[in-house]
């Protein structure tokens, strides 16, 4: 049983459909975290959580959250990988801290 979704701002109507799997999957991380708020969780757990659970529901998906201040400059960041060690020979940028060398490849270049 697939289910659909209308997107209501849309205009066009758009739909998603989705399978009786993902959608239990979605109401499952809500619960999850409707839970831990409601337990007085602490906040980055909460936030982490949620992209850790968002990155298993989408496949090769890199999740995150940015949260920014009245000027629109980030000041805390949450993902799920935040405690995963990189290990050297993983890095793609070897760089003192700071811009990117105009001479070193971008993403793009690098394929990512």
């Amino acid at each position: 049983m697939e289910k659909s979704y209308k997107n209501q701002e849309n205009s066009s109507k758009e739909e998603i459909l989705i399978s009786a799997q993902e959608y239990t999957s979605i109401l499952n991380m809500q619960q999850r975290i409707l839970s831990m708020l409601s337990s007085g969780e602490n906040s980055t757990h909460i936030l982490n959580t949620l992209c850790f659970l968002a990155e298993k529901l989408l496949p090769n998906a890199v999740a995150s959250i940015m949260i920014v201040n009245e000027n629109g400059l980030m000041t805390h960041r949450h993902a799920s990988i935040n405690d995963l060690k990189i290990e050297e020979h993983e890095r793609k940028f070897h760089w003192e801290q700071g811009i990117r060398p105009s001479e070193h490849a971008s993403l793009s270049d690098l394929g990512l």
